[in-house]
């Protein structure tokens, strides 16, 4: 394998996504994405559930509604930064 090879055998996409947002690099999750998500509602929901039982219905809404905004946001900033890299790929 040449050296050039080896630059695309590292590439991960998930590590560049966390160098974009966060400035740093970290380990990938290997998880498919929904496997990650249900995780992520499975604990929050959880949560929720023992912390405001009374609560929970009105909690769940609200964080859905926040969760759609967030996602809404950062497909279109995804877009963006990808028509970057291609724009700026295009003419290398």
């Amino acid at each position: 394998m040449n050296y050039i090879e080896e630059i695309f055998s590292r590439v991960d996409i998930q590590q560049i996504s966390d160098f974009i947002l966060y400035g740093s690099e970290s380990a990938p999750d290997k998880r498919p994405y929904i496997d990650r998500i249900k995780t992520a509602q499975r604990e929050m929901t959880e949560e929720l559930r023992k912390r405001w039982p009374d609560e929970y219905e009105e909690i769940i809404d609200i964080a859905v509604r926040y969760a759609a905004e967030i996602e809404g946001v950062y497909t279109e900033i995804g877009l963006r930064a990808g028509l970057i890299l291609a724009g700026q790929i295009r003419f290398r």
